[in-house]
């Protein structure tokens, strides 16, 4: 007989159960909440297969079936882009910038210079309908961002 299908044959709820412990102890190392479900999945195989025994296909079927279901389930209760924060700007450069006001900390040459938004320097880029240059110390607004370079305005 062909040693994989012995090693199913002869699957036992302890494995079930180390294979479950072991996946939620790799998502608790590696943070995705995407092993956390067959690792829920296969304790619960683990445990009904001790109370009810089962034949390999059964378990396998069973485990298909309850990884996909809470899967599903899980994403949709427990996803982490639904999860509210009092800081939703966190870690996301874009937008995080509009509407503060600095002064350019070099003269502009063809509309690029720099200004200094909390204790980061930051390249931008003047948007005005003429690229004149404007001198140190003009103050600026910005309005928006386009890779790692501030999009800002001349304030008055």
């Amino acid at each position: 007989m062909n040693v994989f299908t012995e090693t199913l044959q002869n699957l036992t709820s302890t494995h079930w159960a180390v294979f479950g412990i072991v996946l939620v102890m790799i998502e608790i190392v590696v943070p995705s909440s995407w092993l956390l479900w067959p690792g829920l999945a296969a304790l619960i195989i683990a445990l009904v297969h001790w109370l009810i025994p089962m034949s390999w296909t059964v378990q396998l079927v069973s485990f298909s079936i309850l990884t996909v279901a809470m899967v599903v389930i899980g994403r949709r209760f427990y996803n982490p882009a639904n999860i509210e924060s009092d800081q939703p700007d966190l870690n996301q450069q874009s937008g995080r910038h509009d509407g503060k006001i600095s002064n350019l900390l070099e003269p502009s040459e063809n509309g690029l210079s720099t200004i200094r938004l909390g204790d980061s320097d930051w390249r931008v880029e003047i948007q005005q309908s003429d690229k004149q240059d404007w001198p140190l110390g003009t103050k600026v607004e910005v309005i928006g961002q386009r890779s790692n370079t501030l999009l800002v305005e001349i304030k008055d």
